[in-house]
C-alpha cells in the first residue's frame, strides 16, 4: 500500500472517529456528569488522565524544541519547529480533557471572568494560556522565514537574525514556565493531604521527569513516520529514541522505588493503594500494557544494536512508550481515588448508592469524548503537518549522511 492509499485511509479512520467523538460530546453535554462513571468517591477519571497524559506529552516535545532554541543542539535543528508545533497540538488536548471533566461545560470561562485567587487550579490555568500565547508566537517566529520564502515575499538576513534573538528569548522564558504549570500539576496531586497516595514532595519531579520520557517518545514516532527516509533511522531520530529511553529507565527506577517504599513503610492505606495496582481490576493493563508492552519491549527495541537502525522498529518503540504511558496516568489518578481512606471508610458502611462507591469503568461516552478529543488532535496535527512548513527537509537530508 502507498503512501497516499494509508493517507486516505488515516483520514477516513480519523473521520469516522472525530464523528463518534462529536456524538458522544453531545451526549455528555445534555447528560452531564451522569453520562459517566465517576462519582463522590471518584471524581477523576479518564478525562484527567487524558488532561495530565497530553499536557506532560506537550511540555517534554517543548523542551526537546528548547534543546534547539536556547542550548543550540544542532541534531535536532531540523525539527525544532515540529517539537513545537507537536507541543501545541498536545496543549490543546490537554485543555478539551479539562473542559469535558467540568459538570457545567458552557461555564468553563468562569474560571477567566471570575478566577479563585486561592486555588492552585487557578494558577494552573493562567499558566495553560500564557503558555500557548508564548508558544504560537515562537513557533510563527521560528517559521517565518520559511513561511516569507513560500510567500515569494522579502525576508532579510537582519529580519532571519532579529526573529531568531526573539525566538530564543521566548524559548528561555518557556522553560520555566513549562517546568513551572507541569510540576505545578504534580503539585496539585502532592498538596492533597486527604489522599496518602499522592500526599507527598516527589510528584512534581515525577511529572518533570515523566514529561521528558513521554515528550521524548512521542517525538521518537512523529520522526520515524513523519520525518524519516524509508529503511535505517536517521542520527536524528536515533539520537532522540536514545535520549527518551534513558530517561524513561530513569522514570521506572523512580516509580518502582517509590512502589516499595511504600510497601516496606506499611502505611496501610498507601499498602492498599500500591497493591490496588499491582492486583486490583486494572493490574492486567498494569502488567501487560505499562510494564511490558510500554517499557520492556521499547527497552529491548532502543538497545538492540539492528533494531535501534530501523526507522519503522524505532517509531513502534516511540508508540509502544506513549502507549504505555498513558496506562501510568491512570495509575496515578485512580488508585488514590478507588481504595478507601480512613476518611472516606465511615461513609462507606453509613451510605450506599450508584455514585457513592470506590469502582469506576469509564462509559462509552467518556471513551468516545476522549477518541473524538484524540481525532481532533490528529486532524490538526496532520492538517499543521501538510500546510505548514514544519520541517527543513534539506537540512534533514544533510544531517543524516
Amino acid at each position: 500500500m502507498n503512501y497516499e492509499k494509508v493517507r486516505k485511509l488515516l483520514w477516513v479512520i480519523l473521520g469516522v472517529t472525530l464523528i463518534i467523538g462529536l456524538i458522544s460530546f453531545v451526549f455528555r453535554v445534555m447528560g452531564g456528569l451522569a453520562t459517566t462513571d465517576l462519582g463522590s468517591y471518584v471524581p477523576w477519571g479518564l478525562f484527567i488522565a487524558g488532561d495530565i497524559y497530553f499536557i506532560s506529552m506537550s511540555a517534554g516535545a517543548f523542551l526537546i524544541s528548547s534543546l534547539v532554541y536556547v542550548f543550540g543542539v544542532k541534531t535536532l535543528e531540523p525539527v525544532g519547529p515540529l517539537a513545537l508545533f507537536t507541543a501545541l497540538i498536545c496543549l490543546l488536548a490537554s485543555m478539551l480533557h479539562v473542559i469535558f471533566d467540568l459538570g457545567r461545560i458552557e461555564r468553563f470561562w468562569y474560571m477567566i471572568a471570575s478566577p479563585n485567587l486561592g486555588s492552585l487550579l487557578n494558577y494552573i490555568v493562567w499558566a495553560y494560556m500564557v503558555y500557548s500565547l508564548l508558544m504560537i508566537a515562537e513557533l510563527f517566529l521560528a517559521i517565518r522565514g520559511r513561511l516569507w520564502v513560500k510567500a515569494k515575499r522579502v525576508y532579510t538576513p537582519d529580519m532571519e537574525a532579529k526573529d531568531k534573538r526573539i525566538v530564543k528569548i521566548l524559548a528561555i522564558l518557556g522553560i520555566p514556565l513549562a517546568i513551572s504549570f507541569h510540576g505545578g500539576v504534580g503539585a496539585m496531586f502532592g498538596v492533597l493531604i486527604a489522599r496518602p497516595y499522592w500526599h507527598g514532595g516527589v510528584y512534581p519531579i515525577l511529572f518533570l521527569i515523566a514529561a521528558l520520557a513521554a515528550g521524548g517518545a512521542f517525538m521518537t514516532f512523529i520522526i520515524a513516520f513523519f520525518n524519516s527516509k524509508k529503511g535505517e533511522s536517521s542520527n536524528l531520530l536515533r539520537f532522540i529514541a536514545r535520549l527518551s529511553l534513558g530517561i524513561l529507565i530513569f522514570e521506572n527506577l523512580y516509580l518502582l522505588a517509590e512502589y516499595f517504599l511504600v510497601l516496606y513503610q506499611g502505611a496501610p492505606h498507601d499498602v492498599q493503594a500500591v497493591m490496588w495496582v499491582f492486583t486490583g481490576p486494572y493490574s492486567w493493563a498494569f502488567w501487560s500494557i505499562q510494564l511490558i508492552l510500554g517499557t520492556l519491549v521499547p527497552i529491548i527495541i532502543l538497545s538492540h544494536p539492528r533494531l535501534i537502525r530501523k526507522t519503522t522498529w524505532v517509531g513502534m518503540a516511540g508508540l509502544l512508550i506513549v502507549i504505555g504511558f498513558f496506562v501510568t496516568r491512570l495509575n496515578i489518578i485512580l488508585p488514590a481515588l478507588a481504595t478507601s481512606t480512613s476518611e472516606n471508610e465511615a461513609f462507606l458502611s453509613a451510605f450506599d448508592g450508584v455514585r457513592l462507591t470506590l469502582s469506576y469503568i469509564p462509559t462509552l461516552t467518556e471513551w468516545g469524548v476522549v477518541i473524538g478529543a484524540i481525532s481532533l488532535a490528529a486532524i490538526l496535527f496532520l492538517i499543521g503537518y501538510e500546510r505548514l512548513p514544519l520541517i527543513d527537509k534539506t537540512h534533514t537530508e544533510v544531517a543524516d549522511r
